[in-house]
């Protein structure tokens, strides 16, 4: 009786591999998707905390915080869930922000002329990226992507090392042995 036995990180290569496709395909839908469900995550959390609050018996300042705290994630969530592209783009533009302030100051600090038309060319980067911050996002998305699946690929590689055979045979005592081979 013989089966294959397959190393987990196969299936994680295949899953990795799958995952990239679909960040390099549909970066925008892909971190769009993401914040729903981290938005129904936060969403659940202040479900639970309302529900905290509402169960206890005694009005404290302790409970009090609860109130507050479940009301403020609760409305994060909804932020999270009704304007996820919004979202998105704050953190690509704080990003860029940080860009162009670098490359600005690098330019007043530049002695020689390369350095001089680095931060030029590192506060045009900046410029982009605020001017467009959500196709920035997708843009790394997208590397994100790419890199998944070149390490899924390795790791779908590397399981070839891992299959083996299981080869079950009955001894002279009649107990069953149990061997494993590397298959070639």
């Amino acid at each position: 009786k013989y089966f294959k036995k397959f190393d987990i990180g196969f299936i994680f290569g295949i899953g990795m591999v799958l995952l990239g496709l679909i960040l390099v395909i549909l970066p925008g839908s892909s971190l769009t998707t993401v914040c729903t469900i981290l938005g129904i995550g936060v969403a659940l959390k202040g479900g639970l905390k309302l529900f905290k609050y509402l169960k206890a018996k005694q009005i404290e300042a302790e409970n009090n915080n609860d109130l507050v705290s479940a009301i403020v994630t609760l409305i994060g969530a909804f932020i999270l869930i009704s304007h996820p592209r919004r979202l998105l783009s704050i953190i690509p533009m704080l990003i860029g922000i940080g860009i162009l302030v670098y490359g600005i100051t690098s330019f007043f600090k530049a002695r020689s002329l390369f350095s001089k038309i680095t931060a030029v060319i590192t506060a045009i980067i900046g410029l982009g990226i605020i001017g467009s911050p959500f196709a920035f996002a997708e843009a790394v998305t997208s590397i994100l992507g790419v890199a998944l699946i070149i390490v899924g690929i390795i790791m779908i590689i590397k399981t070839k090392d891992t299959i083996t055979l299981k080869i079950e045979g009955k001894d002279d005592d009649g107990y069953t042995e149990v061997e494993f081979k590397d298959v070639e």
